[in-house]
């Protein structure tokens, strides 16, 4: 029986790629080739960060195409296993934030570190760039 693999690299620049095959290893030698998809090609190198299998070539681009509608955010809660996380960060932005105040006044110790889509929390902090590290713009201040 065939397997899929759906997998997420992260590119030199520090951004996701989401893809799906049928064949991992030959799938990942094209990537370091940069044969294939030019978004890969054009930000050699890249890391392997998680890989999941499917029965099935439906399955596996259904999920692919799920997890590429996904926020950075969610995808590293996803990756990480913080379930929690995902419940919060699949809500629209001014449910989130009422779901975290109300968690924070609970006491809640759960994972609290999901509130913000553009912040880059644990082990991929150092590829971050947040809004408050980013440089102002005198001519969009409202980007600064």
């Amino acid at each position: 029986m065939l397997t899929f693999w759906v997998y997420i690299l992260r590119v030199r620049t520090g951004h996701y790629y989401v893809g799906h095959t049928n064949d991992l290893e030959r799938r990942l030698s094209e990537h370091a080739m940069g044969q294939g998809d030019g978004f890969v090609a054009n930000r050699l190198p890249f890391e392997l960060l998680h890989c999941k299998t499917f029965e099935d070539r439906d399955q596996a681009f259904r999920f692919e195409r799920r997890l590429k509608g996904w926020s950075r955010a969610k995808k590293e809660a996803f990756m990480k296993q913080r379930w929690g996380d995902l419940s919060v960060l699949a809500l629209p932005p001014k449910e989130r934030a009422a779901r975290l105040t109300a968690r924070r006044w609970a006491g809640d110790r759960a994972s609290l570190d999901c509130a913000r889509d553009d912040e880059i929390q644990g082990s991929y902090s150092t590829i971050a760039t947040s809004k408050r590290n980013r440089p102002s713009d005198p001519y969009h201040p409202e980007r600064s």
